[in-house]
């Protein structure tokens, strides 16, 4: 890619057209040569322009100044390259020959030259697919750190290399502790559930999946989950484990006769089918990562990582613990792989149980067997195990002691003890009907003919009723019902005792944050080619570049030279942001399959991670590609011209890293809707074509179409290149070369400087050679700061250019539980925020737990304030203690037809959502025709309890088009809710804060069966001049008529 990347960046400039031929640099102009594209460029140009004259619209001196009304002649000249004194129009061959150094004859040689480059072109690559063969690849080869590779020792199990016998399984349950070290987890409580059902809706009509699925799973045991293709035994395994983001889940799944917390996901273990690990970690780091985020934070970290050397020898990994996970072929076998999926989740240390997922599948019988061995080895040391598992041999069926059987559609069929040699099972099917099962059968194949799910094979009875109305099914409801009633004392106790214990994550989050940046750093650390890539194309492309353009002059082509640099620097934009895309692809991959649903950390330490990493890379690549740019470039020249060399060196360097930042995060909100980096690429270089399009350097704001004008004031890169262009180019003089002076004589009897005096203080521009004489020579541009407001770019707004993320107000982003402002992080993860805040209910969010928390992390968006930044109050604290409720103020313009109409709807649809039921919501029992307390006229405020928030957010975010709305919260301390805890959508209202009290006032509530509202102070008396005032500076605010005055209420 950085090869293609120069090469494709030498294509373009050397056309000719970036450069003109006489402008390129000895060194290099042979580049021109071999550039196919500057053949049928030129060709192309010579087809549009030769043969045909340009009228001129712009004359020097002008007729629009005063006194050149009536100019004509010799006295005037077109000021378009190639013109001629007297001419008004341009011919095409002069323009091209003066500007470009194309010629007429060189259309059909350059077509030949063309055909020419693809006959090579193609031999050389037949030539390469014959000759260059791919990378070969290798046998299986652990891979390992280095430095860590362990000494030679025999395999376990290898007779030939060892006087041991492989270890067979004789643990009794609970004895599988060691002597010297930390205990293996063992389950304490029993996962039982019943009457499960889940339905799903296909292609609009209810499809039920299980129909009314019993079962338990106690410590020590080892729980078989079968079932015929399509019966949904993973969909089981997936809403036991609470996994299930669609459809509809009816039924009781309890512990210890309590129903499920929010804690359940991340005290459980789920090993699932595929086997996906970071490649770059070892197995042990792998190990110590979910031990370290999984396991409660009151452990210490020693106690974590001593658990993590147990769960490896428990495992037999020792001998490949610190071995690198790769890929197959290099790296872990598939073996392997599966023991360091199930070592992953016992690193968590899951006090509940272990869902296991088709442990077996696609594995040779040995490996079966190792792996079914491992699992029995864990239930003899007390987990409690679920497995799906499907047309196991007799042998492994063998090793499971209870087996939970369902037919299509999800119905029950059978759930029991398996007994010694199937004698349990075998004999509930013989006793309802089934034939015999011949001696030396696969009691599990038999099964499948019994019930006529075999190929071939057909029953006439309804082995679902004969489940249902058997002594086996009521024995179930029996056990069911005593474990719903008996619930575990000791179990009650520890849960009063430490609230930690039902947090949604077990770590904090800036104990998540350390651990995964420092993995995901290490993961770049350990993937050298990806930095190398990064930094040779960062290093080779601004080099490049600054070699092209080196020293370019201050003429006007060589300032249009100086801005085509710039422009070129943003053509490693698309490959930075392709480079990066993949890695985030895999890291994103293992959070939602695995560490995602196990709550090991949180999207935004995720999202929070992957932006952190990439800041050191960038800022050292930024350093690179300033000094590899502006000193070759001679930005720096023109700053110390004008003596400021310091200040806009500095600033020089900024925009360069914020230009890699904004890659980063760019890159992040593409891939973060994507589920390939293909996808996110094809995203990424549309948005980003549109961007560079739309800069104001191909075309300047005033020749762009109307419909079009609105891309350049989003675009990103406009404000970039405007602050790097006003930053490197202003307050210096220009010199105009021989070809871009507009060349006239004066009128007979004046000198040139007496002729174009006034022209000269009216349009500026400067006369070489001083004007004595009777020829002008007219250069339009005197200064850089005219070429700059050319492409409407101001020295004066560098620093607003380098901080916009928008035109307005500073930017706050809000939430129910935090109130954050827009400061150098949120720049950072602007853009990436946006995106992401938008994934309802898909990437990153998760669904609720039915206490609201679920649903209000969803509401975060950007709102506006007004004014300055304010230190804000912490107000997860004041949330946490204090606030009951949350206040929305709807503000509007009673002159305003419309905007009323559209508030007073919005109000009504609000009251009817209440009515239905859809949110909590006191009744919204007044509008304010004229202002009263610390608001204007034209408002009205609904008032919600925290856990309605979310749902009326959203709601009120979606549809208030135009309105402004106030929010904050409520406590005992009204001015400091309305002023340091308040954000806004849409334009800020000013807010009389002088009407609140100061101190704290604990005052009554107002609707005592909600708990919600305040007593409020007497309405205080405000003039009529006072009212009209106020109105007018709302007007006046939102940028309306200034002296129409609200009119007041009767």
């Amino acid at each position: 890619m950085v090869p293609a990347s120069v090469l494709i960046l030498a294509l373009v400039i050397f056309t000719g057209f970036v450069i003109p031929v006489d402008y390129m640099l000895g060194w290099c102009r042979w580049i021109n040569y071999l550039d196919p594209v500057a053949y049928g460029f030129e060709a192309l140009m010579i087809n549009e322009f030769s043969g045909r004259q340009f009228k001129c619209n712009s004359f020097v001196p002008s007729a629009d100044v005063a006194g050149y009304e009536d100019i004509a002649g010799s006295n005037r000249a077109c000021s378009a390259v190639g013109s001629v004194i007297g001419q008004d129009f341009v011919d095409g061959d002069a323009y091209i020959n003066t500007l470009y150094k194309y010629s007429h004859g060189h259309k059909w040689r350059n077509v030949g030259i063309l055909i020419a480059f693809i006959l090579f072109n193609h031999v050389v690559y037949f030539l390469a697919t014959e000759y260059i063969s791919e990378k070969k690849s290798k046998g299986e080869v652990l891979v390992f750190r280095r430095g860590q590779l362990p000494p030679a020792s025999p395999q376990k199990g290898d007779v030939e290399g060892s006087n041991s016998s492989p270890a067979r399984v004789t643990e009794k349950p609970g004895q599988s502790v060691p002597k010297d070290g930390v205990a293996i987890q063992a389950s304490t409580s029993v996962f039982h559930w019943s009457n499960v059902c889940y339905d799903v809706k296909i292609k609009g009509e209810p499809r039920r999946i299980l129909d009314h699925v019993d079962g338990w799973v106690k410590p020590g045991t080892l729980t078989a989950l079968m079932g015929v293709s399509g019966a949904g035994k993973t969909t089981l395994l997936d809403c036991l484990a609470d996994r299930i983001s669609m459809g509809v889940i009816t039924g009781e799944m309890l512990i210890d006769g309590k129903l499920r917390d929010s804690s359940f996901q991340r005290k459980t273990g789920y090993v699932q089918q595929q086997d996906l690990h970071l490649e770059t970690t070892t197995v042990r780091e792998a190990l110590e990562f979910s031990a370290l985020l999984r396991q409660p934070a009151a452990t210490p970290r020693a106690e974590k990582l001593a658990y993590v050397d147990e769960v490896i020898k428990l495992l037999d990994m020792q001998p490949y613990a610190d071995a690198i996970v790769g890929t197959l072929g290099e790296g872990l076998n598939v073996e392997q792989r599966k023991r360091l999926t199930i070592g992953v989740e016992l690193a968590a240390r899951p006090p509940l149980l272990l869902f296991v997922d088709e442990p077996t599948s696609g594995l040779d019988s040995q490996t079966s067997w190792a792996i079914l061995d491992l699992l029995e080895k864990l239930s003899r040391a007390g987990q409690s195990i679920l497995c799906t598992i499907h047309q196991p041999s007799a042998m492994l069926f063998q090793r499971f002691d209870r087996l939970l059987f369902l037919a299509k559609g999800g119905r029950t069929i059978y759930f029991g003890d398996i007994g010694e040699s199937s004698s349990a099972m075998i004999s509930y099917f013989e006793r309802n009907g089934a034939h015999p099962c011949p001696r030396g059968d696969n009691p599990a194949e038999w099964m499948l003919q019994v019930i006529g799910a075999a190929p071939g094979a057909a029953t006439e009875i309804d082995w679902h009723e004969t489940w249902r109305s058997s002594k086996e099914f009521h024995d179930v409801q029996s056990e069911l019902q005593r474990l719903k009633t008996t619930a575990a004392a000791d179990d009650a106790v520890s849960k009063r005792q430490s609230r930690a214990l039902y947090r949604e994550f077990a770590s904090p989050f800036w104990s998540q944050l350390l651990v995964v940046s420092r993995r995901v750093f290490e993961q770049y650390w350990r993937t050298p080619s990806y930095i190398y890539s990064k930094f040779i194309l960062g290093t080779s492309v601004s080099l490049f570049i600054g070699l092209v353009f080196l020293d370019a002059p201050l003429s006007i082509q060589g300032l249009q030279n100086q801005m085509f640099a710039i422009f070129n620097i943003l053509s490693i934009f698309g490959q930075l942001v392709q480079q990066q895309m993949p890695h985030f692809v895999t890291q994103r991959s293992l959070y939602e399959v695995r560490e995602r649903p196990s709550k090991t950390y949180s999207w935004k330490v995720f999202m929070l991670s992957q932006v952190l990493v990439e800041i050191p890379w960038n800022t050292l690549m930024s350093v690179v590609m300033f000094v590899c740019v502006y000193y070759p470039v001679g930005f720096n020249n023109n700053a110390s011209a004008a003596d400021q060399t310091a200040e806009r060196g500095a600033l020089m360097w900024l925009l360069f890293w914020q230009f890699l930042v904004f890659t980063c995060t760019f890159a992040h909100a593409c891939i973060a809707v994507m589920d390939t980096a293909e996808g996110g690429g094809n995203i990424a270089n549309v948005l980003f074509m549109m961007c560079l399009l739309f800069c104001g350097v191909l075309a300047t704001p005033d020749r762009m179409p109307g419909f079009w004008i609105f891309m350049y004031r989003v675009s990103p890169f406009t404000y970039w290149v405007s602050a790097v262009l006003s930053t490197g180019l202003a307050n210096t003089r220009v010199t105009c070369n021989g070809n871009e002076l507009v060349v006239f004589d004066a009128p007979a009897g004046q000198s040139c400087r007496e002729y174009m005096a006034a022209y000269l203080d009216s349009r500026g521009g400067y006369l070489a050679g001083g004007g004595a004489s009777g020829q002008c020579r007219y250069c339009p541009v005197a200064d850089t700061n005219v070429f700059l407001a050319g492409i409407s770019s101001d020295y004066g707004h560098r620093w607003r250019d380098f901080g916009i993320d928008r035109e307005g107000a500073p930017c706050w982003c809000l939430d129910p539980r935090t109130l954050v402002a827009d400061n150098v992080l949120a720049r950072v993860l602007g853009l990436t925020q946006l995106f992401i805040n938008h994934l309802s209910n898909s990437l990153f969010t998760s669904p609720g737990n039915g206490t609201g928390q679920g649903a209000t992390s969803l509401a975060m968006t950007r709102i506006s304030v007004p004014g300055a930044p304010r230190p804000q109050d912490d107000l997860k604290t004041v949330v946490e203690t204090r606030t009951r409720e949350w206040h929305f103020h709807i503000y509007f313009l009673l002159q305003s037809p419309t905007e009323t109409a559209a508030a007073l709807a919005l109000r009504d649809a609000v009251l009817r959502l209440r009515r239905d039921g859809a949110f909590v919501a006191v009744p919204l029992h007044r509008v304010n025709k004229y202002p009263i307390g610390p608001h204007p006229a034209g408002s009205y405020e609904i008032w919600v309890p925290d856990s309605s928030f979310s749902e009326v957010f959203f709601y009120l975010a979606s549809n208030r088009g135009n309105l402004s709305i106030l929010i904050h919260p409520l406590t005992s301390e009204q001015r400091r809710d309305h002023e340091t805890r308040n954000g806004w959508m849409g334009t800020p209202w000013p807010i009389y804060l002088d009407s609140l009290p100061t101190e704290s006032d604990e005052v009554p509530l107002q609707y005592p069966e909600l708990r919600l509202g305040w007593s409020a102070a007497p309405e205080e008396e405000i003039s009529l001049d006072e009212r009209r005032r106020r109105g007018a500076e709302v007007e006046a605010l939102l940028a309306r008529d200034p002296e129409a005055a609200p009119a007041p209420a009767d």
